[in-house]
């Protein structure tokens, strides 16, 4: 047929397999009449999915309504505008030591959101739909990342859609916000698919290296997937290895080299390379993650046997256990709530999509159940579990969207008072003075957090409030400890329950 010979046998083999399904049809290489793959699922099999993806879309249907609101600000969608739009009028990306203003994120995760800055002139709003995107590429990355691994498209949506719901439901908070976070996931992500696609190639491997090593440079802890990496190396070809070690640590050399002509010193001491103060409780704390995707996780341990015994799922081991390794080492920090566990996530929502291809025959002993419906059983029951608390709260009620809309409106009332003072501005809520064009860098939620050792001295800011330097400083619910705002008299106070926001300004008595 003309169609074979312009696109090819084993392609048109596929167009004919999907287009007839279990129909028979005339194989192109051989001339036999074979039956085609099954690609329609189960009716069981394909109604679970089905309920996997509708409780994902509930548990992202509140954040996604506030995306195109000013409503409840997160604190790193605030100093991220804030550095950008600094760096955008001149002043440099790393603050010094003396000012109170920490940028702890490498340089390339700010240049996605100054470009969006000169195109639509608010990062925040066009960041949060940056953040949907970024989303919807990371569970098409993982399906990508599958059918690469288990040559099957069944299983490839499925892990798509496994990805997608879990993230709706456990890691809400950083869906829908500007931050750049999810950057450096779909960096990792395209790096793990290179390999499974070409896990021989030297090519590959240099490639997925430098995707990783840009993911780096948009989040320092990502390290599951070089990790990872490096194991499957050194397990797999470890001559190789040794190779790509030098590779790794020139190319990091001559990447810091770079980034202090570029940046000067002020990029690693004061910001980047700023100590985390670190605390068992806050280990304990950010390790219940593990129990909200503890059914992945348990599928890739229960069938681990059978996903190492091929070199993609060997690959997808490693990347677990490095991703384990980062969890470890970086949940213990303060101030990295929704921040850990991502990449053990998404490895483990990769290695159960592997295996739902490997097990799509297998059922239990004695018994008609398929193993893969008791594995989509298990996510739903899960997803319930973890879904109930929402129900309770109501979070999607009207009363909740007229809250949102309430919020809102009060805050639009704090920024046009903002805006209106002639002078510099100091926040609690950064977002309120990146909204009423105070880009002034002075975080004043950095007040009562020891995230940062050693942390930055209070006393120059001391004496700006001391001296009246401010026009007026936006308070919060709380006002910053250690310091005498008696000069200051509130000219804007709303309902608490509306708005934990004071607008203060200097007393003219």
């Amino acid at each position: 047929m003309l169609y074979v010979q312009i696109l090819g046998p084993r392609v048109a083999a596929e167009i004919q397999g999907i287009a007839l399904q279990y129909r028979l049809y005339r194989d192109p290489n051989s001339g036999d009449r074979v039956k085609s793959p099954r690609l329609v699922p189960p009716f069981i099999e394909a109604m679970f999915v089905t309920t996997i993806f509708a409780l994902g879309l509930f548990g992202i249907l509140r954040p996604l309504y506030a995306t195109s609101l000013k409503s409840v600000p997160n604190p790193n969608e605030g100093w991220l505008a804030v550095a950008v739009a600094a760096w955008r009028d001149g002043l440099p990306l790393y603050p010094g030591p003396e000012e109170f203003f920490v940028v702890n994120y490498p340089p390339l995760a700010f240049i996605p959101y100054r470009a969006l800055d000169a195109v639509f002139g608010d990062v925040i709003l066009a960041g949060r739909w940056l953040s949907w995107l970024l989303f919807l590429i990371l569970c098409l990355a993982v399906s990508g990342a599958v059918y690469t691994a288990a040559k099957r498209f069944w299983p490839a949506f499925v892990s798509g859609i496994l990805v997608f719901a879990t993230f709706s439901v456990w890691y809400t908070g950083n869906l829908g916000i500007a931050e750049p976070q999810l950057l450096g996931h779909v960096l990792t992500l395209f790096a793990l698919f290179i390999l499974l696609r070409s896990p021989e190639s030297w090519v590959a491997l240099c490639l997925a290296t430098v995707l990783m090593l840009a993911a780096g440079l948009v989040k320092p802890n990502l390290l599951g997937f070089p990790l990872g990496v490096a194991g499957w190396l050194w397990w797999t070809r470890p001559r190789d290895f040794l190779f790509w070690v030098f590779g790794c640590i020139v190319a990091l050399g001559l990447t810091a080299l770079a980034l202090f002509l570029c940046f000067g010193g002020n990029f690693f001491f004061p910001n980047v390379l700023l100590g985390r103060v670190y605390s068992l409780h806050v280990l304990l704390q950010n390790m219940k993650v593990i129990s909200s995707i503890a059914v992945p996780l348990c599928v890739c341990l229960l069938f681990l046997n059978k996903l190492r015994s091929t070199q993609s799922g060997l690959l997808i081991c490693f990347v677990m256990l490095g991703s384990l390794i980062e969890l470890l080492s970086t949940g213990a920090a303060f101030g990295t709530a929704y921040n850990v566990g991502y990449d053990l996530a998404l490895s483990a929502c990769v290695g159960t999509g592997v295996l739902l291809g490997q097990l799509e025959d297998v059922r239990l002993q004695k018994s008609r159940l398929r193993a893969i419906d008791l594995i989509l059983f298990a996510v739903i029951v899960s997803m319930m579990v973890a879904i109930l608390p929402k129900l309770s709260k109501r979070d999607l009620s009207l009363e909740t969207r007229i809250y949102l809309l309430r919020r809102d409106k009060e805050i639009r009332r704090v920024v046009a008072v903002l805006s209106s003072i002639q002078g510099n501005v100091a926040c609690v809520h950064l977002s309120y003075c990146y909204w009423a064009g105070k880009r002034s860098r002075t975080d004043l939620s950095m007040l009562p957090q020891g995230y940062f050792q050693p942390t930055r001295s209070p006393i120059m800011l001391r004496r700006q409030i001391e001296y009246r330097s401010f026009a007026a400083i936006e308070l919060g619910s709380v006002p910053p400890r250690g310091f005498d705002l008696s000069e200051y008299r509130p000219v804007y106070s709303a309902d608490p329950s509306v708005l934990d926001s004071i607008v203060s300004m200097p007393s003219t008595r």
